[in-house]
């Protein structure tokens, strides 16, 4: 990964080697490296090792790792609403589904609802929310109410393309970290 892309990493690199992990996290900015970002903190937040990012070699880890992406579908007619990261059952994905336009609040409720329940490993959970921007304005009310109470544990990573999408009330509950755009000379 390139240093321009690396530079937001640092907050969340400080956050694991301190072990002061926040509740809630926007990751804003253009292309994929806030929510390659988001992947490899909430990987990290469940490393045994506890090293500064996944080590790939605990369980944990390997169960985080890769996998098929299972398509989402916001109305939870034709897939499930969220998916988990990898096999790992205590790291979980919300984005918009296929065809939809925004991230429903269905959606954050079947979240809450994975939330109630206990850690399966007894360790950290983490919830990214990828497209937050295409949040309607019901799912980020409903979101509103997890980032003022979050459950023991568990951190939620807001990832968007802009920030200004988001209601005010909600980022103010989230520690942002900016991606700037790459660099002309590094794109050539």
């Amino acid at each position: 990964m390139s240093s321009f892309a690396s530079e937001p990493r640092l907050p969340l690199l400080r956050s694991l080697e301190t072990g002061r992990i926040h509740s809630a996290y926007l990751l804003s900015g253009p292309g994929e490296a806030p929510r390659e970002t988001a992947l490899w903190f909430v990987r990290a937040l469940v490393c045994q090792r506890g090293e500064a990012g996944p080590c790939e070699a605990c369980a944990p880890c390997r169960r985080s790792a890769g996998g098929e992406e299972i398509p989402l579908d916001g109305s939870g007619k034709k897939g499930p609403l969220f998916r988990h990261v990898g096999d790992h059952p205590d790291l979980f994905w919300v984005e918009r589904g296929a065809g939809d336009t925004r991230v429903r609040i269905g959606q954050i409720r079947a979240i809450q609802g994975a939330l109630r329940l206990r850690s399966s490993e007894g360790g950290r959970r983490a919830v990214v929310i990828a497209d937050a921007e295409w949040l309607n304005a019901e799912a980020q009310n409903a979101l509103l109410r997890l980032l003022e109470e979050p459950p023991p544990s568990t951190t939620m990573i807001l990832v968007t393309a802009q920030a200004a999408g988001l209601l005010a009330t909600v980022r103010s509950r989230c520690q942002r970290i900016a991606f700037r755009e790459a660099p002309l000379d590094l794109l050539e």
